[in-house]
């Protein structure tokens, strides 16, 4: 049952990324140009190796501010809640620092927005080894029982997502590709789906973008200025 729910999620996420890339063709209004923090729970099918089909919960925490007409600029920062991995690894935690650029399509009228993301990550897990060497996830390496083990991953993301706003308060939810060098063969590879969903707060629920035209007038003849 573990492996249907991961491979559903897996199947979703890459259905939807193509959604949100074609959206951007889509008709755009700027009703979501304010800056925003947000808040949201995070599930994580972390896939170092093929034997752990359970999906990690975690947090995300998010600003979000315009950078141009339809690019957002997204600092975030989130964890994992403590897990264990098989008989081999204990109290099994990760943090992660993440830096994305959105492109924003706004859904005209509803004040809803599809968007497509890119940027890079850094995550640092740390693990304490039981001794009980079954699965690999993390190399062992000479590691004794009891010994914490620690490690800092860097990579890209790739994703897309979808939020609505509601007054100054809105909903939100991505997904997340994450690409990098894992330990086992040092090969680039999809190491971790990860998905996000939670509320929005806006400081400028109001803010709307106008094309402003500005005008002098000379003896038979107006001049555009822009």
């Amino acid at each position: 049952m573990k492996a249907i729910t991961r491979g559903f999620f897996w199947v979703f996420g890459l259905l939807f990324l193509p959604v949100c890339l074609i959206s951007q063709t889509a008709n755009r209004s700027v009703s979501l140009c304010g800056p925003s923090f947000s808040a949201g729970m995070t599930f994580s099918a972390v896939d170092f190796t093929k034997g752990d089909d359970a999906l990690k919960k975690g947090a995300n925490f998010r600003a979000v501010f315009p950078s141009g007409r339809f690019v957002r600029l997204s600092l975030e920062t989130g964890f994992l809640f403590p897990y264990s991995y098989g008989e081999t690894w204990k109290n099994v935690k990760a943090h992660d620092m993440e830096f994305n650029t959105q492109f924003v399509a706004n859904v005209e009228g509803i004040n809803a927005a599809f968007y497509a993301l890119t940027g890079l990550f850094a995550k640092r897990w740390s693990a304490e080894y039981t001794g009980i060497n079954k699965e690999v996830f993390f190399p062992v390496g000479n590691l004794q029982a009891g010994d914490k083990y620690s490690k800092i991953q860097m990579g890209a993301n790739l994703g897309c997502g979808f939020e609505k706003k509601i007054s100054e308060f809105g909903v939100f939810g991505d997904v997340k590709f994450r690409l990098a060098p894992d330990d086992l063969n040092v090969k680039i590879r999809i190491v971790d789906v990860a998905y996000t969903a939670g509320v929005k707060y806006y400081l400028n629920p109001a803010c709307e973008r106008k094309n402003k035209r500005k005008y002098f007038r000379m003896p038979k003849n107006i001049y555009d200025l822009d």
